[in-house]
């Protein structure tokens, strides 16, 4: 194929003005990314070989013939050969943002390691210094044996405190993280407080303090207690199975003031280090692609007296999402240091000087696997074929976490059920089973006398009028284990939003047109998908309580199936368990994610994403890249879930 020329020249400044180029040298950047669907838009910045900005363009790549695209390099200086460094982006139409300048990438973000065992977690207690406040995190699993009036049903901190002097001492939990909602109160997690003399040994507890239910100023517990010199230590608990938490631990003596309410000590930002252009007409654009949905190269071209050459430059799908690492100092781009990725995902390397001559030749380098066959596909579960979208959405906010910035994935084909789990199936194939394990001891049956809300749980112990309702009620643990125990698991946020998208009628399944919904743009109908049928709805225009309060059957919604692949209740009903923990985009998490089935895990996350709208939900809440999140150890009326599978499900 014939590259199509942009009438674009980047031309070094000469010594004398006067002079026309006598060296020249043709690029030609072409890309096997989905055009213009993700390569919608050239940009092109050069640089002087000392790293001053001389040049910027960026160029509008509207229709796939528009790659390859060229355009030349010329300078008028006749002392034989310059170098140039050439800043390479191709990025989808309209995914920019304000220019931040340019800084050193930051070291890949490292998961706290939360002791598993009593012996790990007593081993590496830190001291608790009188008059100071300590975070420690703690996990979803038992570590720590309890007594019964101060019990240890989840995951323990533990910190060591020395008494130089006799006296009365008072600890107290100053934080219990992230806060519960329980009714329409927010209310700190479950905790308990232990004083010992061993860490490990729950009969040398001197004494324990556990919440006041009720009293606001006893929400969190506190311990005044008489201590002899020596040494002891402070334990935590729960009352609540599998609630992973950050405990703030604060210890003083008996007649310091209240230390207060405990925030966080937020880093101050840094000034980024920005580029400085070489001179007029040069000029530092104010926008730059976003990183996360940018394949972003750097590379080096000769240009060489009397000589016109020719280069081309391979910009491949791999590098979606991993930016160069960049210094600057005194506005000049540090060539020296700066890498870029090439072709393998989250590898840069040096940049390499391009010879003259043809380059290498576009090849696909999405996910390759088998396609989806009709026969992969049946009445209880689908084929999702493989491809790459963008993951996100530029509107931007959930209920409390950002669907921006977005990010390109590649998707490898997989299966996800049809429909959301229902209380017939989580009956049959999980309460029935003998060889199913649940982790959570809570019952699945809960009394509506201990709360209004309980009557919109679905199961009972003997089979009614919900069977085909989702299975909602139930934790995080116990959903994935019920996944796990059919062959598959939760699906990952990109698993489920692709699903949300994917076209299924061929191997590039994602589509770049922005749908709002599930199904389409239209704004829901109170017939179309179950939403707006809560008591209190919130920020609606739209009531659907007369279509009756509470959840209905998984297949309520006349019109809350995916186009072509036909994934029923993506959007109302139940919000829905996924995979990863509740970190940001721009995270570092996410920022380290692989680009092939990108996910944000940590085993011991404080809360876990859930992915669509609810029946209690307006109808914004059904946006395909809305965020939510919910402490796992905790089930809800409006949250269910479905499971996802590497291989088809027997």
């Amino acid at each position: 194929m014939r590259a199509r020329v942009i009438a674009l020249s980047l031309g070094l400044v000469a010594c004398s003005s006067d002079l026309p180029p006598l060296g020249e040298v043709v690029v030609t950047v072409d890309t096997d990314a989905p055009k213009p669907r993700l390569a919608g838009r050239l940009r092109v910045d050069a640089y002087t070989q000392d790293g001053l900005l001389y040049a910027s363009r960026d160029l509008e790549r509207p229709n796939e013939r528009d790659f390859p695209a060229s355009f030349s390099v010329a300078s008028g200086d006749e002392s034989g050969e310059r170098s140039v460094l050439l800043r390479l982006r191709v990025y989808p139409e309209g995914r920019t943002r304000p220019y931040r300048g340019e800084r050193p990438l930051p070291a890949p973000a490292v998961e706290p390691v939360i002791p598993q065992s009593a012996d790990a977690l007593c081993a590496q207690a830190p001291s608790l210094v009188l008059g100071t406040s300590l975070a420690l995190d703690r996990g979803a699993n038992v570590v720590l044996e309890g007594r019964d009036s101060c019990p240890s049903r989840s995951g323990s901190v533990a910190a060591q405190i020395h008494i130089t002097r006799a006296g009365r001492y008072r600890f107290r939990v100053r934080a219990a993280l992230p806060d519960a909602m329980v009714g329409v109160a927010f209310v700190p997690r479950s905790v308990n407080l232990s004083l010992r003399t061993e860490c490990a040994n729950p009969s040398t507890e001197l004494a324990c303090a556990t919440p006041t239910l009720g009293d606001p100023a006893r929400a969190l517990p506190v311990l005044d207690v008489d201590l002899a010199p020596g040494d002891y230590f402070l334990v935590t608990g729960s009352t609540n199975p599998l609630e992973p938490a950050t405990i703030v631990l604060h210890g003083d003596v008996a007649e310091a003031p209240d230390p207060g309410a405990w925030t966080p000590t937020l880093a101050s930002a840094e000034a980024e280090p920005s580029l400085v252009e070489a001179a007029p007409p040069a000029k530092v654009p104010a926008r730059e692609p976003e990183p996360g949905v940018t394949i972003d190269r750097l590379v080096r071209v000769r240009v060489r007296a009397g000589h016109v050459d020719r280069v081309r430059v391979h910009l491949s799908t791999t590098c979606f999402g991993t930016p160069p690492d960049l210094r600057v100092r005194g506005g000049r781009l540090d060539v020296s240091a700066a890498r870029s990725c090439v072709a393998t995902a989250r590898v840069r390397e040096p940049i390499e000087a391009i010879a003259p001559g043809d380059g290498p030749t576009v090849a696909s380098t999405s996910a390759e696997d088998a396609p989806c066959l009709p026969s992969d596909t049946t009445d209880a579960v689908v084929c999702v074929p493989r491809g790459i979208f963008m993951l996100g959405s530029i509107e931007g906010q959930g209920l409390d976490l950002s669907a921006a910035p977005e990010r390109v994935a590649v998707m490898p084909r997989f299966w996800i059920d049809r429909y959301e789990v229902t209380v017939s199936d989580f009956r049959a194939r999980g309460v029935r089973d003998p060889r199913f394990e649940n982790p959570d001891s809570r019952p699945l049956t809960v009394s509506p006398e201990t709360n209004d809300e309980d009557r919109f749980c679905p199961y009972s112990e003997n089979a009614g009028e919900r069977e085909n309702f989702g299975m909602a009620c139930i934790s995080w643990y116990t959903a994935r284990a019920y996944c796990k125990h059919r062959g598959g698991d939760l699906p990952t946020e990109a698993q489920w939003e692709y699903a949300a998208v994917a076209s299924g009628t061929s191997g590039d399944a994602g589509r770049f047109v922005e749908h709002r919904f599930p199904w389409g743009d239209e704004a829901p109908s109170c017939n179309d998908a179950v939403f707006a049928r809560g008591v209190d709805v919130r920020r609606e225009t739209i009531d659907c309580v007369e279509f009756g309060a509470g959840p209905a059957a998984v297949d309520a919604g006349a019109s809350d199936r995916t186009p072509g692949l036909g994934i029923v209740g993506m959007g109302g009903g139940l919000n829905e368990w996924v995979l990863d923990a509740d970190e940001p985009y721009d995270g570092a998490c996410w920022q380290n994610a692989p680009l092939v089935s990108p996910r944000c895990d940590s085993p011991d996350s404080l809360r876990r994403v859930v992915r669509g709208g609810a029946w209690d939900a307006p109808s914004d809440f059904m946006r395909i890249g809305y965020r939510a999140a919910r402490i796992p150890g905790v089930g809800a009326t409006t949250t269910g879930f479905r499971c996802a599978y590497d291989e088809a499900p027997r």
